[in-house]
């Protein structure tokens, strides 16, 4: 029974506590509303105005206002500032039995706020305007500092439930508009002279529920120095609609389509005036499509881990790590003057494949570089990027190519990226390349010099055509210069200029024997059916025992236009004989050339001593001379005799001999012999009878049957 009468004792003592508070509440509310009203907007700048007043004693003691509203600056709009349902301030009870109002919450329900930017800045820069023409913040009667009717407020945690955030740009056309939804915020500790504690989440960019969280502690803000220390988290960012906002998206390429979320986490901490940064961005569960080129789909790994420390008007990066499928990349550096950035920068990575960054897309032939090392400084004045960097890489594969100790020295610089020097080691030899890419017009123009030692041809043929590689070997010297224009090689091909100095040593021509072809050709010609005997073969095992071409050098000079490559003078010296051409080559391998082969003394007057009929084949040094027609694919050409100039030059050398028979006696009357051998004379004149070269032909055949 004691008990009861205990408890009852208290509960009368905290219910006649608390009619006190509320009744001390009550009448500070009904002496002070309209001075209340009135410092909220002096402290803010903006009419502030609220509805129904009352008493609520739900979770605490404490006073709800409806309909609260707060203006906007005039300057930027009509509208409220911000509008709420209600706003609930929870007071301390114990201060407020003795008539201390003391704030220990203030919660706003449902609010809607908007922020403005325009060309005269943000609404919210003029938050406070009042405060300043007003420092004391009161009005001429209100209560004394002391009296029982002054206001003491400490304001311990500030809530926002189910907020509405409209931010809203004016100075694109057409204005841009973000919003977040679901606004929950809580403030604790607000005090200038003690950190103060917030937790912020919210749905941003068109999410159902909240995939904001922002949280952390900043302050005091009358120290020197404020400190931070905050975290964020959006999780799961919406790829699309974050970068379909205007301000992203004028920025983006067009041929840039994204699908999917990422996840990004950061964190700051220290002051305004040294700040460190860490962030992870991972877009794994986004597709990213750039042209014909990138291709991420959901799934494969797409991820930025970085670390910073902002100071004044710096960024120093300790730490960026970039993942794109199987490529990492370390870099580090700093940029300085945000307004005109500039800076240093450098990459490492143990290995870059080119199509998991974009680069390239050809996976039949991937772009590999190994043991990557990058340095470089850049520029951003309003001309434009100015970059310069150096690259190195050890080994790699680069379109169905290998190469070893690559050095790239580049600048780009008023979208022209200019290659000051490009060395490496590829198709066993050496590699130097200078030149430029200009990016800058409607369509790309380069204009490059190269210098290849001791170079494998078969492999850059078969580099660019396997069906071709096996054609012709040998070790190329070569200077070549190349200038075009256009973003793909049959833009490029069109309009290709340049010229080459080609020097190939110890070569082959596989699958083909061009002596041998050659000269077999030309059996069609009476005469000449058998213009390689038996014997001639055996003694010459390397010209005619042997499917293919063996040579020593050939050099030749050529000329790139109109889609050709036009081979103004080559040569291809071998052991026993010597090929000379003209021509030209197509761009879509196609190849026209007119080629004389000469044969050796020694060859030549075997051939002769074998079959006669090959001395009409001999020029004025006795050496047999074949003219030749070059002509069809690289890969599948055949040596064609030009036997319309054959059989022009036998019958010369024919009628010569038929013309020395017929005037035989007058040349004997002058002491001359009559001699079986063609003189090499020229064909008699127009006028020479035709009764005379059937008489002299008919004779040859006879004889030779």
């Amino acid at each position: 029974m004691r008990k009861w009468i205990i408890v009852a004792v208290l509960a009368l003592v905290l219910g006649g506590g608390l009619w006190v508070a509320v009744a001390n509440l009550d009448a500070w509310l009904n002496e002070n509303r309209g001075w209340v009203g009135e410092q909220l907007s002096a402290a803010l700048g903006r009419d502030v105005s609220f509805g129904e007043v009352g008493i609520s004693l739900r979770s605490g003691l404490g006073v709800r206002a409806r309909d609260l509203r707060i203006g906007e600056d005039p300057a930027f709009s009509k509208q409220d500032f911000v509008q709420a349902e209600a706003v609930d301030v929870r007071v301390k009870l114990l201060p407020a039995l003795f008539g201390e109002i003391q704030v220990a919450r203030v919660v706003l329900r449902a609010p809607s706020v908007s922020v403005i930017q325009t060309s005269k800045g943000l609404s919210i820069d003029s938050l406070g305007g009042r405060a300043a023409r007003d420092s004391e913040g009161a009005r001429p009667d209100a209560p004394a500092e002391g009296s029982e009717a002054a206001l003491a407020v400490t304001v311990a945690i500030i809530d926002v439930r189910d907020g509405h955030l409209r931010w809203i740009d004016k100075t694109s056309e057409p204005p841009v508009e973000l919003a977040a939804e679901q606004i929950d915020f809580s403030a604790s500790d607000l005090s200038p002279s003690e950190p103060v504690s917030f937790e912020l989440t919210a749905a941003v960019l068109g999410s159902a529920s909240p995939n904001l969280r922002f949280s952390g502690t900043i302050g005091p803000v009358d120290a020197d120095a404020p400190r931070v220390d905050v975290e964020l988290e959006v999780d799961p960012l919406p790829i699309d609609p974050a970068l379909s906002v205007q301000l992203v998206s004028d920025r983006l390429p067009a041929e840039l389509t994204t699908s999917g979320s990422a996840r990004v986490e950061a964190r700051a901490k220290g002051t305004l005036a040294q700040l460190e940064i860490v962030a992870t961005v991972d877009a794994q569960q986004a597709a990213v499509r750039y042209g014909e080129s990138l291709d991420k789909p959901v799934g494969v790994p797409l991820q930025l881990d970085f670390s910073a420390t902002l100071q004044g008007d710096s960024l120093t990066v300790a730490n960026a790590d970039l993942v794109v499928a199987g490529t990492t990349i370390h870099s580090e550096g700093r940029v300085e003057s945000f307004d005109a950035p500039k800076g240093h920068f450098s990459l490492a990575s143990e290995q870059v494949a080119l199509a998991d960054l974009g680069l390239v897309g050809d996976d039949d032939e991937p772009t590999e570089l190994r043991d990557v090392e990058i340095d470089g400084t850049f520029a951003l004045p309003p001309s434009g990027l100015d970059l310069h960097a150096r690259l190195g890489s050890s080994s790699g594969s680069a379109g169905g190519a290998t190469y070893q100790q690559l050095a790239l020295a580049l600048r780009f610089q008023n979208g022209r990226a200019t290659i000051e020097e490009l060395t490496l080691r590829a198709f066993e030899g050496d590699v130097q390349v200078s030149g430029y890419f200009d990016l800058a017009g409607e369509r790309p123009f380069f204009d490059l010099d190269s210098s290849l030692r001791g170079v494998r041809i078969e492999d850059v043929i078969e580099s660019q055509s396997k069906a071709a590689g096996h054609f012709v070997q040998g070790a190329l010297d070569a200077q070549l210069t190349a200038r075009g224009a256009g973003s793909s090689w049959d833009d490029v091909k069109r309009e290709l200029t340049g010229d080459a100095n080609l020097v190939l040593e110890d070569g082959k021509l596989r699958d083909v024997n061009l002596a041998e072809s050659v000269l077999e050709s030309v059996t069609g010609i009476p005469g000449l059916s058998q213009l390689i005997s038996p014997s001639v073969r055996a003694k010459y095992p390397e010209v005619f025992g042997v499917g293919e071409t063996v040579f020593e050098k050939l050099d030749a000079h050529l000329e790139i236009r109109d889609g050709f490559v036009h081979v103004r003078d080559l040569n291809i010296r071998a052991r026993d004989y010597a090929l000379s051409c003209e021509g030209r080559y197509s761009l879509d391998d196609a190849l026209d050339m007119r080629a004389v082969l000469r044969l050796s003394e020694p060859l030549s007057r075997d051939l002769v001593a074998s079959v006669k009929e090959a001395s009409y084949l001999r020029d004025s040094s006795g050496r047999i001379e074949i003219p030749v027609l070059l002509r069809g694919p690289l890969s599948g050409i055949r040596p064609q005799p030009d036997l319309r100039h054959i059989t022009r030059a036998v019958q010369q050398q024919i009628v010569g001999g038929l013309l020395d028979r017929a005037l035989g006696s007058s040349k004997s009357s002058r002491g001359e012999t009559e001699s079986d051998e063609p003189t090499g004379e020229e064909a008699p004149p127009a006028d020479a009878t035709e009764e005379l070269l059937q008489r002299g032909l008919d004779s040859l055949f006879k004889r030779k049957k």
